[in-house]
C-alpha cells in the first residue's frame, strides 16, 4: 500500500525538507531567501525549524539560481565527476587507490 511519508521521515528530515521547500517557494515568488522568511513560511505550514539551520541554508544558496539548478537536475545535466576517492578505484598504475 501507500506509505505515509510523515511516519517514515525523521524529525531532521522533516526540518530539512521544510527549509528546502520554503526556500523554493521564496525563490519562485522572486523574494530574497532569508532565514527569517524560511522560518516564517515553515511556521505557517505548521512546522518548526531551527533558525540557525535556516540561516546556514539561506547563506549557502545566496546568489544561487535554484530554478537553474532544478532544471539541470531534471534534465540529467551536471553529471560527471564520480570515480576516484579513497576506496575501490585504481590509481594510475597501482591497485592501492593511491594516485602515482
Amino acid at each position: 500500500g501507500l506509505v505515509n511519508m510523515a511516519e517514515v521521515l525523521t524529525p531532521q528530515d522533516k526540518e530539512s525538507l521544510a527549509i528546502s521547500y520554503s526556500a523554493l517557494i521564496l525563490q519562485d515568488q522572486q523574494v530574497e531567501v532569508t532565514a527569517d522568511k524560511i522560518v516564517a513560511i515553515s511556521k505557517a505550514a505548521g512546522l518548526n525549524v531551527n533558525a540557525g539551520y535556516a540561516a546556514i541554508f539561506a547563506k549557502a544558496i545566496q546568489g544561487q539560481d535554484l530554478n537553474a539548478f532544478l532544471a539541470a537536475v531534471a534534465s540529467g545535466g551536471g553529471g560527471g565527476g564520480g570515480g576516484g576517492g579513497f576506496g575501490g578505484g585504481r590509481g594510475r598504475g597501482g591497485g592501492d587507490g593511491v594516485c602515482n
